[in-house]
């Protein structure tokens, strides 16, 4: 699968979360929903745990995103964005 930044991630099997939080810290809006209620409250005290985690990725995937998007400016080369991200892990 492939989405874009500010893309919506839908999990219809919520479970602990992890797609969700996945989704969050690559800059990603989530929708999760899961027929076991009590996975709802482990998902949501996953996400608060690690709230200033997901925070600190976010603002550095946004500072990787402009910094290549300058580069790609300044070559005049369309695809460079895409191919540097996907190079590196």
């Amino acid at each position: 699968m492939y989405s874009l930044k500010g893309d919506i991630v839908l999990d219809p099997f919520l479970g602990t979360g992890t797609t969700t939080l996945a989704a969050i810290g690559n800059c990603r809006n989530s929708i999760g929903f899961d027929l076991e209620p009590g996975l709802l409250k482990v998902q949501l005290e996953n996400l608060h745990s690690i709230k200033d985690k997901l925070n600190r990725i976010i603002e550095k995937r946004k500072t990787i995103t402009t910094f290549l998007y300058r580069i790609d400016k300044m070559k005049g080369n369309r695809f460079f964005i895409l191919i540097k991200i996907f190079k590196r892990p």
